[in-house]
Formats: C-alpha cells, structure tokens, sequence
C-alpha cells in the first residue's frame, strides 16, 4: 500500500515502528509521560487501598478481643455480686441506739 500520498512513510526493514507518522512525534512523548504518571498513581491508590484494608483488620480484630475480655469481666462480676450463701441481717441490742423516752 502507498501511504506516501497521505505524508506517512513506511518502514520496511522490521527494526522500527513500522509508520512513522510526523503528526505523532509530539503525542507519543506525551503520551509515554502520561502512562507513565498514570501507572504511578495508581501504584499509589493500590498501596493505599492495602493499607486501608489491613487496618480496617486489626481494628476489627481488637474489637473483637475487647468484647471478648468485656464479657469475661461481666461473667466475673455477676459471679461475685450473686453470694452462694444468703447472709441474714444481725439483729443485737447494741445495735439499738435510740434514747430513751422521758419519764414525767
């Protein structure tokens, strides 16, 4: 195919691109900068993403052991507060200590 109508050239020894288009020279430079800092950026998402990701695990992971420890204080404390023996209340004299009435 003749694409030198059109002011492209071809290149035919397999080395190249294959066209060389003027019109491109300038893009493709661009272009590989963009691809370039678009590969970076989204590296960086990626390792954020990660990060968030752990993090969100170990947050609910101490949760998880802090309801854990939380019941087993609970359970401790419903223990202690219920006696097995029920006490009765002493009753003494000298526990009495309203004076006496006035005699007239």
């Amino acid at each position: 195919m003749d694409l030198s109508q059109f002011g492209i050239s071809s290149d035919t020894t397999g080395g190249g691109t294959g066209l060389n288009i003027p019109g491109l020279s300038g893009i493709q430079s661009s272009l590989s900068i963009i691809t370039i800092v678009s590969l970076v950026v989204t590296v960086l998402f990626v390792v954020l993403y990660v990060i968030n990701v752990i993090r969100r695990w170990k947050v609910d992971q101490a949760t998880i052991e802090t309801r854990k420890d939380i019941r087993a204080i609970r359970t401790l404390l419903e223990a202690k507060q219920t006696p097995s023996v029920p006490v009765a209340p002493i009753e003494s004299e000298a526990q009495d200590v309203t004076p006496p009435a006035p005699a007239e």
